[in-house]
């Protein structure tokens, strides 16, 4: 443990709580779900820092018993990477990003992103992100992601190579436990984090129940979610809501071809 935490954590009566990640040939991508400040970010950036850490000849904070391995290249989206000299917003300069990752990733390769898919319309977001991540595991990469969207999390639990990761919450004392739960999915809790802040129910609390049964039903969501990807203007990549186990929705690239 770094000394200047260690100092930090004993004033606030808080203990360090260890990180136990494995990144395995069959399992070579983690998605990281779960609620906001429940540690997602900070375990994406763990990984990463170590890593470079290790690459670049220093010591390392591990178990004895600790297996590490070495990259050839180390792909980082994480943060806002606004442009306005560049005319690049949140989620061009993330796409921007994307485009350089598929097409330089390989086996050597291990990719760290932090909110995968955000930054635009949630549908669509999600659904381009399926693609990316199935782009990635085709190109056997390893990776470390951290996302919301329920789509990435049906794709992590029917694809071969990838799994899901979960920061695990406490729903009686409401709050975070920061340990890492691998083989699960994660939940958000964002009815109960706005109800621990102390967000207005009333009007609010009606609203939430009319959307959580009108738009998120099977079915329901609008024609206007049909788009082509591929930027031609062609509808040669549609978007459909398939229903998959228990999950309420997912989103899925129908478009096999579609190459970033």
């Amino acid at each position: 443990m770094h000394p200047l935490l260690f100092l930090s954590l004993q004033k606030q009566g808080k203990q360090v709580v260890p990180l136990d990640i494995e990144l395995t040939e069959g399992k070579r991508i983690l998605i990281i779900s779960g609620p906001n400040a429940g540690g997602k970010s900070v375990c994406l950036k763990t990984v990463g820092l170590l890593q470079y850490m290790l690459q670049c000849g220093l010591l390392i904070p591990l178990h004895e018993r600790s297996r590490t391995g070495i990259f050839e290249h180390i792909f980082i989206d994480i943060g806002d990477e606004q442009s306005i000299e560049n005319d690049l917003s949140t989620y061009s300069s993330h796409l921007t990003n994307m485009k350089y990752f598929v097409k330089n990733c390989n086996e050597r390769t291990i990719i760290l992103i932090d909110e995968f898919g955000s930054g635009t319309e949630p549908q669509i977001g999600g659904a381009i992100a399926e693609a990316l991540l199935d782009r990635f595991n085709r190109n056997h990469s390893f990776g470390v992601i951290t996302t919301h969207y329920q789509n990435l999390k049906h794709f992590a639990e029917d694809t071969e190579g990838i799994v899901n990761g979960a920061m695990l919450y406490d729903r009686h004392l409401m709050q975070p436990l920061f340990k890492l739960s691998i083989g699960n999915p994660g939940s958000s809790f964002a009815v109960e984090i706005a109800r621990k802040i102390g967000l207005p129910r009333g009007r609010n609390s009606r609203r939430f129940r009319e959307r959580r049964s009108g738009l998120y039903q099977y079915g329901q969501i609008p024609a206007r979610y049909s788009y082509a990807i591929n930027g031609t203007g062609k509808a040669n990549g549609r978007i459909s809501v398939s229903r998959r186990k228990n999950w309420k929705m997912s989103l899925l690239v129908m478009n096999k071809t579609w190459k970033p």
